[in-house]
């Protein structure tokens, strides 16, 4: 399993990012995004992620939204995917 929170977004990663991680996991492979609002709200990261999922490479195992900085009322998706 990979984890990648917090370094996979905005400002952190371009958007291909998540893609190439993906096409690097072995069948059965899970790996572990998190995603925050700007991230989210950005749009990029997740048209990748729904091009995977539309061409059969992923399937999302456990989408979960959280906190991610309270204080600025910034919350984070945390998606975990199962390469297929």
């Amino acid at each position: 399993m990979i984890v990648a929170t917090s370094v996979v977004s905005l400002g952190a990663a371009p958007p291909e990012t998540p893609s190439m991680i993906i096409d690097h996991l072995a069948t059965t492979g899970l790996i572990a995004l998190c995603f925050n609002d700007p991230t989210s709200a950005e749009g990029s990261y997740d048209h990748v992620l729904e091009s995977k999922i539309a061409l059969g490479c992923i399937l999302v195992i456990c989408p979960q939204c959280s906190p991610h900085l309270q204080k600025q009322k910034i919350g984070s998706g945390v998606i975990v995917l199962k390469r297929l």
